[in-house]
């Protein structure tokens, strides 16, 4: 299961990814911790797979997912749905959302707390710290 509840350390704020896969009516959700300067995969997280038809990754994405997958790090439960085993730590929100949903997005809309606000509204592009009121 995804760390939904568990304690954020201090400075951090807890955001979720969530997709609808129009194929199947299956939801991938991913739980990123950030202080703005660490982005953290945390392990329960779902990625969408295979690599080959993800149009939008570099090859060494895809090479980390296939390592990853063959490794153990990443498995896949009877629904076809893909699960990070392990906390994984990326360069920024947005490569972390092309690496859980396989296309190309903004992460930094993306990205939302609980109460639905951006990781853009909580950290603005122009400041390294949290807006007031940001809640996490």
């Amino acid at each position: 299961a995804i760390e939904t509840k568990s304690a954020t350390p201090a400075g951090f704020f807890r955001f979720i990814l969530k997709n609808k896969n129009k194929k199947t009516g299956t939801y991938t959700v991913a739980t990123m911790l950030s202080d703005n300067s660490k982005f953290i995969l945390k392990k329960g997280s779902n990625i969408l797979f295979p690599p080959e038809e993800e149009k939008f990754l570099g090859s060494k994405q895809k090479k980390i997912k296939n390592g990853l997958l063959q490794n153990g790090e990443i498995s896949q439960n009877k629904n076809g749905i893909f699960t990070l085993n392990k906390d994984l730590t990326f360069t920024s929100p947005s490569t972390m959302a092309i690496f859980v949903l396989g296309s190309s997005v903004n992460g930094r809309r993306e990205w939302k707390t609980a109460e639905g606000k951006t990781f853009n509204e909580v950290f603005p592009k122009d400041t390294k710290s949290p807006r007031k009121n940001s809640g996490n």
